[in-house]
């Protein structure tokens, strides 16, 4: 019969592991100690990390607050038109050429019909006649915003907020001129999507006009790809004015409602017509440029702007930041856009025509803490740099890929040029590294309960 082992009780299991680590070699054990404490300060920094990261996605996802609103806007914004109304009879659409006729139960009646044009992390655009639909979807970024008094608790799109503000809503009694800066609302609803298979839950829906010649990056490529041969100082002179005009509507998003834009790029400026959306204009006539995309808008105060995920590429002044980013908009739509784009980069850097100079006045003064103002920009580009100018002796910068002897030796003059370029221009405030460390992937985006923000 073979002989039964007696369990070992938990003191002599401590003694075994005493005598084991007095056993071992003296090398060996201080290598032990070392790496459990390494072991426990990554563990701890891993964790600082995490709840930082949580942290601050929590500050960047909490609501806008809109401090500075006139009593339209108020009314704008408390209008309860939102509720949709699907049980009622869908009627059918009517003329698209007529702006009057656009009817919500019908554009859901024919769900189906819709075109998809894209998709990004906040949801998917489709078209649909003349309008363009934005569905949002929850699950990777959280709405921001709350609305007043209601029970339970009810989130809509900070973008829908900030758009009736700063663009208004066409069709409801109210006037749109014709030469407004910011893209109107249509329409905006919560509603289930149209499905083929089941009913899904309800959504927003965020319905603007379909503006045919498309966005700031589709301009550039067209002008690009058309016979005409364009240098940066053809296309300043046509183009100026358009960038006047949305230097004259940030100066009033910042003075007169206190909100910085925080998003602007290309693919956030809109090519409108003044009198026909659908009409695809030439592009050298494309000059009616639309601000757009306003679901990044922020007071000036935010506490977004004081966290790590911002101030890494970004200035703690978002109003400057604003200013510096439409430059550097404005810079890259004239580079995609000119035939020859070594003489780009080299004119930018030689600071001589009006457009380089007034970029560098914009971007020197942003570098040196200098308080750059929409408004001081504009009066800049009106006055001292105006695109008919002629060309000034300045002071030529030097690009910084040509301190590197080696880089000029073997990739050459134009590769130091475009990769200097190309580094002034960039432009990024990622969150993808706090989402990382807040493993948002599985806890998902923390934010504020509308119970502990003010809507």
């Amino acid at each position: 019969m073979p002989k039964q082992s007696r369990p070992t009780s938990p003191s002599t299991w401590r003694r075994r592991s005493w005598a084991s680590l007095r056993s071992t070699p003296r090398s060996n054990r201080i290598t032990r100690v070392l790496t459990a404490i390494l072991l426990f300060v990554c563990v701890l920094h891993a964790y600082d990390k995490f709840c930082t990261a949580r942290w601050e996605l929590s500050i960047k996802y909490s609501p806008t607050q809109f401090t500075r609103l006139s009593v339209e806007e108020q009314i704008r914004l408390a209008d309860p038109q939102w509720q949709s109304n699907e049980s009622t009879e869908l009627a059918p659409y009517q003329d698209s050429t007529d702006k009057s006729a656009y009817s919500r139960a019908a554009l859901l009646n024919d769900g189906l019909q819709w075109t998809k044009l894209g998709g990004g992390f906040e949801g998917e655009t489709f078209r649909y006649r003349d309008v363009v639909i934005k569905v949002y979807r929850e699950r990777h970024t959280p709405l921001r915003n709350c609305m007043l008094g209601r029970e339970p608790e009810q989130r809509w799109p900070t973008e829908v907020a900030a758009s009736l503000i700063m663009g208004g809503m066409r069709g409801r009694g109210e006037t749109i001129e014709d030469d407004a800066s910011f893209l109107p609302v249509i329409d905006y609803f919560l509603a289930s999507p149209p499905a083929k298979d089941q009913l899904q839950s309800r959504k927003w829906h965020f319905v603007t006009e379909f503006q045919a010649n498309g966005n700031l990056g589709k301009l550039g490529q067209r002008l690009r790809e058309s016979e005409s041969v364009y240098t940066a100082r053809d296309l300043d002179t046509i183009f100026r004015p358009s960038l006047n005009r949305v230097l004259q509507a940030l100066e009033d998003m910042h003075a007169n409602h206190d909100l910085c834009h925080d998003d602007l790029k290309m693919d956030n400026i809109f090519l409108g017509n003044r009198h026909n959306a659908t009409e695809r204009l030439p592009p050298t006539e494309a000059t009616h440029w639309l601000l757009a995309d306003l679901g990044n808008a922020r007071e000036r105060e935010h506490a977004y702007h004081a966290t790590t995920i911002w101030r890494s590429r970004n200035l703690m002044d978002c109003r400057a930041n604003d200013v510096v980013r439409l430059m550097k908009t404005y810079l890259e739509f004239l580079r995609m856009s000119v035939d020859d784009l070594e003489r780009f980069d080299a004119e930018l850097f030689e600071a001589a025509e009006p457009w380089s100079r007034l970029s560098w006045s914009v971007l020197d003064g942003s570098q040196q803490q200098y308080r750059t103002t929409a408004g001081s920009v504009l009066n800049r580009s009106l006055e001292d740099f105006m695109p008919t100018n002629a060309p000034l002796a300045g002071a030529p910068r030097q690009p910084f890929s040509f301190h590197n002897p080696l880089a000029r030796l073997f990739a050459g003059r134009r590769w130091a040029l475009s990769s200097a370029t190309q580094r002034i221009l960039e432009v990024q405030a990622r969150e993808r590294s706090a989402r990382v460390w807040g493993m948002a992937s599985v806890f998902g985006v923390p934010y504020p309960s509308c119970a502990d923000t003010t809507p």
